[in-house]
């Protein structure tokens, strides 16, 4: 019997030892952040809690405040020498909080933009680009990797320059690389990020940039101001309606192809029709024609544009393309604008236009003035050469026709090329 026990307890010690010895092993790494000298890596074992090792690194003007898992201080934090239980294998990132002697703030998770340790990466933060009123998409570009591969990469982000209170990784490696942040209040505040990347030597950082919703012009021509939307085609649009002083002023009425006003908009008052309603200009299609009159014009010539007669050489009507580019890269909100109701359009560099609801203008009367805004484009229509392109919006959306007559009255916003 006491053979069977030494031999049942000698199981027990052996299977303990080998359970034991087929324990998960972590490895946590630490990187200076900025920071210099080194530090060993430590070793875990699965279930046995230890004591993380005591900050060795120093960093000029900084004074060592913590771990955190992610180098912009949004991960897990830790305390220096905090006695944890690892569950995987992890990088810590000191983090900084200066002395005041560099600017003030924190490196981590708030900061201006310290110095880049030596060998660390080389990344820029480029121009951020408005996705919708309540979100962005940032933009980085990690050009060089410095003497170690780069192990991650992302923003750091907030509501100041000196308090960059939320980070977000974006992988690894180089290249470029984007995110897009959401749930973001845009207007009337200043938004402000960086992008970072990190490899074992350290973490660098990218020229802080801002990004504000603004309405402030960014140039005149002929005394008529201009906003830059940021847009494709680098298209200047101008701050207010022809006619009009402010940017919620109605402005002046037009027929399509017509450079002064009236006091009645028909077909019979129209420039470029007969008593017959037959067309004498811009008809690409015989059957709509004086006596069968047709020529190949459909976008309207210099002298027939309201906007260049009105404003002078280098102001000129949008075409239906330019309308389109407008629609399609920029964010429209109806909106109430000094009790005025109209579209708030926000290009994609945060620089803003606003297009009241300026209705139109029939035989001697105004239509739908603010609950609809119509505004010519300089392009004939495709298929009707009655008709002409035009933006077209009201409270429940936007978009562009080609179905009104040209003899209506409509508002016009005009446009022109960079001034550099």
């Amino acid at each position: 019997m006491k053979s069977k026990i030494y031999i049942f307890a000698a199981i027990l010690v052996l299977t303990a030892v080998f359970l034991g010895c087929n324990k998960e092993t972590y490895t946590v790494t630490f990187n200076p952040n900025g920071g210099t000298g080194t530090m060993s890596a430590q070793t875990f074992t699965e279930g046995e809690a230890q004591a993380l090792m005591r900050n060795t690194f120093t960093y000029d003007g900084y004074t060592f405040t913590g771990w955190n898992s992610v180098a912009g201080g949004s991960g897990a934090s830790y305390t220096d020498g905090q006695t944890i239980n690892a569950v995987s294998d992890m990088t810590l990132y000191a983090q900084w909080t200066s002395n005041g002697s560099s600017g003030g703030g924190q490196h981590g998770g708030e900061s201006p933009t310290p110095p880049s340790p030596e060998g660390s990466p080389t990344v820029k933060t480029l121009a951020a680009e408005l996705e919708s009123i309540n979100s962005l998409k940032l933009s980085g570009d990690v050009t060089a990797a410095g003497n170690a591969p780069v192990i991650a990469r992302g923003f750091m982000y907030g509501t100041s320059a000196d308090n960059f209170s939320s980070s977000v990784e974006c992988g690894a490696g180089t290249g470029s690389f984007t995110k897009t942040i959401t749930g973001l209040e845009l207007f009337d505040a200043t938004f402000y990020y960086k992008a970072y990347a990190t490899n074992s030597i350290g973490t660098a950082y990218g020229e802080i940039k801002s990004f504000t919703i603004s309405t402030t012009a960014t140039g005149s021509l002929n005394g008529h101001e201009f906003i830059d939307l940021g847009l494709p085609s680098g298209l200047l649009w101008a701050t207010c309606n022809v006619g009009a002083t402010t940017p919620e002023g109605n402005g002046d009425y037009f027929a399509w192809g017509e450079t002064t006003t009236k006091d009645i908009y028909n077909w019979s008052t129209y420039k470029y029709c007969n008593s017959r309603i037959k067309l004498t200009k811009y008809c690409n299609n015989s059957s709509y024609g004086n006596n069968g009159f047709a020529d190949t014009l459909i976008t309207l010539e210099a002298s027939d544009d309201a906007v260049t007669a009105n404003w002078g050489d280098g102001w000129r009507m949008p075409t239906r393309y330019e309308m389109n580019e407008l629609y399609n890269n920029c964010v429209l909100i109806w909106t109430t604008q000094n009790g005025v109701g109209g579209d708030k359009i926000i290009g994609p560099n945060g620089n803003t236009i606003f297009l009241p609801a300026a209705g139109g203008r029939l035989d001697g009367s105004f239509i739908s003035v603010g609950s609809y805004g119509s505004y010519w484009s300089s392009s004939l229509s495709t298929d009707d050469p009655y008709g002409a392109w035009y933006l077209d919006f009201r409270s429940d959306g936007c978009g562009q026709d080609d179905n009104y007559g040209r003899d209506l009255g409509l508002s016009i916003r005009a446009v022109c090329l960079s001034q550099n």
